[in-house]
């Protein structure tokens, strides 16, 4: 059972305001800022080169590999999603006139990726039609695999409004055709427990500053073992490969060869401290919670008159999405926000497969619960929704 006192206690910002937006990022527990903090202060005195010499990372590839359900050698430190899509995609090595299946909740930078891919290789990207819930329809999707899909792009949670995908019925199916996945777990990492074997997909990349509730610009990609011999990573430097001639180098075997020398150390030992306190929580207890604050928030919403919620039904996590008749999303966030409220506008464009065809071509309103989440919060949103509709 999450005790919510305790936890507000261990993220003294959470206290700071009614805060109501960790999908977007929230206010880190104290492990992770004092982790980042004392780093810095580390490199202050000794020196950020001399530091990073005697840096000892591999706890952080062993602490993140059993949170994700891998061996160590299988992640790679990237800056954010964004990267991780882009060591993946800009490394596969793609034929014309390979097919890849999306769902229609991703957003905006995976799809930016995937386009880009698409106009450089010659590949087209198709999205699975979804259900009547909303989520990748698994008839459809058998339906669309035939020899020349190449791969499966995923979002495990939306971001546009509480949805969660069925990774593990999708990655069973690619694996009985032999069709790698990939899975963007942004939005699940931190919030519900995200296994890699129990998906069954071949990549996967997060974003771990939202639900884990990491460093700013700190995230992760997994890459199953069999498939490192077959990305061909254009560009690599002295962290990926050792130069060994003076015409020749030698690139990494692990999945460390998509890494940068580049990065900061500092965000490694936050994100090391946020996965060891997510973990700490009980990532099973922390998705009941979760779903269950949620779903009270969802209720009391519904209720207004005016106000109309936009999840799927359940499991759609810890996010809430909603609009206010006549009012623009993003009106109602700027309204919220004097109030010490802080929820988010997403605006049509960053889920256009999704939110058009629904006609909320102005976006919609983003709560977002956690741990730290009181219902005297969920009382605060409510009631200046109430007072906006």
């Amino acid at each position: 059972m999450i005790d919510v006192t305790a936890a507000r206690h261990d993220a003294p910002g959470a206290n700071a305001s009614t805060y109501l937006d960790y999908a977007g990022g929230g206010p880190p527990p104290s492990v992770v800022s004092d982790a980042v903090v004392s780093w810095v202060r580390h490199e202050a005195t000794v020196g950020p080169a001399v530091a990073a010499r005697h840096a000892d990372l591999e706890p952080f590839y062993e602490g993140a590999a059993r949170f994700l359900g891998a061996s160590a050698d299988e992640i790679a430190y990237v800056n954010g999603a964004a990267r991780g899509w882009q060591a993946v995609l800009l490394s596969f090595q793609w034929r014309r006139g390979d097919r890849v299946l999306t769902c229609r909740s991703r957003g905006a930078s995976e799809s930016i990726a995937l386009i880009r891919a698409a106009q450089r290789h010659g590949v087209s990207v198709e999205a699975i039609p979804s259900g009547a819930d909303g989520r990748v329809s698994l008839a459809a999707l058998e339906a669309m695999l035939d020899e020349r899909v190449r791969l499966v792009a995923v979002s495990h949670a939306a971001a546009h409004r509480g949805l969660l995908e069925p990774v593990v019925a999708i990655g069973a199916m690619l694996r009985a055709r032999g069709v790698p996945m990939l899975v963007d777990a942004s939005l699940s990492i931190g919030q519900i427990p995200v296994h890699v074997h129990e998906i069954g997909c071949d990549f996967l990349v997060a974003s771990c500053a939202r639900f884990l509730r990491g460093p700013t610009g700190s995230g992760l990609l997994y890459v199953r073992r069999t498939e490192l011999g077959h990305l061909d990573w254009p560009v690599v430097d002295a962290r990926g490969a050792a130069w060994v001639a003076a015409d020749g180098y030698v690139v990494r075997k692990d999945a460390r060869r998509l890494e940068s020398s580049e990065r900061s150390l500092a965000s490694v030992f936050g994100l090391a401290a946020a996965i060891a306190y997510a973990t700490s929580l009980g990532l099973s207890e922390t998705a009941v919670h979760l779903e269950s604050v949620a779903a009270r928030l969802r209720a009391r919403l519904a209720a207004l008159p005016g106000v109309q919620t936009w999840d799927a039904a359940p499991p759609t996590g810890a996010i809430v999405t909603f609009t206010v008749k006549g009012k623009p999303a993003a009106a109602i966030r700027d309204a919220l926000a004097p109030h010490g409220v802080q929820v988010a506008a997403i605006p049509a464009a960053d889920a256009r497969l999704d939110l058009i065809p629904r006609g909320l071509a102005d976006g919609v309103v983003r709560a977002s619960v956690h741990v730290t989440t009181t219902d005297d919060d969920l009382d605060q949103l409510t009631e200046r929704v109430a007072a906006l509709a």
